[in-house]
């Protein structure tokens, strides 16, 4: 996998992870918050971090059409579920003035917190095909919708050749 980010909610300053020199990405910062309730004398700690893991653009099995996967996997407490919004981008072209968007998807699905990882495909699994050999690139934007907006954070896997 390439390409990985975190997000916390609630959160100040999601930051996107860059990869380390082993080429796996490396995490980066979480966010620690204090929601208060309506009551004041009610205080509940809310935290959760996602981190957002994403494929390299492939073929897929049988299909032999291109995409692109982006996993995500929260953990905290103070919430059982949050909502989690990514936006994708599969990007054909090797250099950016040549660079052109050709697949997108826009999907929103609840996570449990400290559970299992959800699955977002670009192009949406019945979305646009893209079958042509050639450089490409996935990029998502990530954020935690609900029960409270987090911040949003960006990252993308880097141009690769796909037979």
């Amino acid at each position: 996998m390439t390409g990985a980010l975190l997000m916390s909610w609630p959160a100040t300053n999601a930051q996107a992870a860059v990869p380390g020199p082993s080429g796996k990405p490396s995490a980066g910062p979480a966010v620690t918050a204090v929601q208060t309730s309506g009551d004041v004398s009610a205080k509940r700690k809310l935290h959760v971090r996602c981190e957002a893991r994403l494929n390299q653009p492939h073929r897929s099995k049988g299909k032999y059409h291109i995409l692109f996967k982006t996993r995500v996997k929260c953990k905290g407490y103070g919430a059982n579920f949050v909502h989690v919004k990514v936006r994708g981008q599969l990007i054909r072209g090797h250099y950016t003035p040549e660079q052109k968007v050709v697949a997108t998807s826009n999907q929103t699905q609840s996570i449990a917190v400290n559970g299992k990882q959800a699955t977002y495909y670009t192009p949406k699994v019945k979305g646009k095909k893209i079958k042509a050999s050639g450089y490409y690139k996935g990029a998502v934007t990530v954020r935690i919708t609900s029960p409270v907006p987090g911040s949003s954070a960006a990252v993308d896997t880097g141009t690769h050749y796909v037979p």
